[in-house]
């Protein structure tokens, strides 16, 4: 899971996501020309659904009283930016990376300065560190995906299942 050290994360916007399914759907359209029309079609409906996923985003972070996310690990960068809200993580953009003691105790004073409730957990990933610091500032465990890997219950859920998701969790982390 090491990501080197930029934030290969960038389908979290979704208007990134955007860009990546209009590549896709060039590259098929020129390998299948007979279905052009047909990807086009779909391409429109992933836009069409992307629109409203930017705006429920972005109302999510405007109405929250806070602009920082406390997460596991800095896989949120793009998503942060897009929105206007600052991510918090714990570990660097590898979940693997973990903080020394003094980035530790940094995170937690930074965490209790904007008085965070929630911290965000990966399903897939559950470093032992974050624990500790939710266990030290008393906050409740929330879920956020990523959107790099799924368990196996979400094997059969969309993109914007996953993002939708994550619209319900920037809303009671940044309330």
């Amino acid at each position: 899971h090491d990501h080197g050290k930029f934030d290969p994360h960038v389908w979290l916007d979704p208007n990134n996501a955007k860009m990546m399914a209009q590549s896709i759907t060039t590259a098929l359209a020129k390998e299948v020309p007979a279905k052009k029309a047909t990807f086009e079609k779909n391409l429109a409906a992933f836009n069409s659904e992307a629109d409203k996923l930017d705006q429920n985003l972005q109302k999510a972070v405007n109405e929250g009283s806070k602009k920082e996310l406390l997460v596991t690990h800095a896989a949120y960068g793009y998503l942060a930016e897009r929105y206007g809200f600052s991510q918090l993580p714990i570990a660097g953009i590898s979940p693997s990376d973990e903080p020394s003691q003094k980035q530790l105790a940094a995170i937690v004073k930074e965490a209790k300065l904007h008085d965070l409730k929630y911290i965000a957990f990966e399903e897939t990933v559950s470093p032992k560190v974050a624990r500790v610091i939710q266990q030290e500032i008393g906050a409740e465990a929330i879920t956020i995906h990523n959107l790099e890997s799924v368990t196996k219950a979400q094997q059969n859920a969309s993109y914007f299942d996953l993002m939708n998701e994550n619209v319900a969790t920037l809303k009671q982390a940044l309330q």
